[in-house]
């Protein structure tokens, strides 16, 4: 997944960082699953989205904060996050 090209979906610029290392997984059912790898960025312009690929599918989805990200793949009382993330 290169970084190049896929831009901010808030304002169209390029990813100036990754945040943290990309979430791997698999969604679907038992007979009918379907691995995905997902990165978090960071633009220019500080905001924070993430790039989704699984497939020949790519998604790209804006997110308040890290801990946004975060709280929507692991549910509200998850486990606080490491210092150093």
């Amino acid at each position: 997944m290169a970084a190049v090209e896929h831009r901010c979906p808030g304002c169209g610029s390029p990813p100036k960082i990754t945040v943290g290392t990309p979430f791997v997984g698999v969604v679907g059912f038992l007979w009918w699953k379907k691995p995905f790898e997902e990165q978090l960025y960071r633009c220019i312009e500080g905001h924070i989205y993430s790039v989704r690929v699984s497939g020949d599918e790519t998604t790209v989805e804006p997110h308040d904060s890290v801990e946004a990200w975060l709280e929507a793949r692991t549910g509200a009382h998850a486990p606080p996050r490491p210092p150093d993330l």
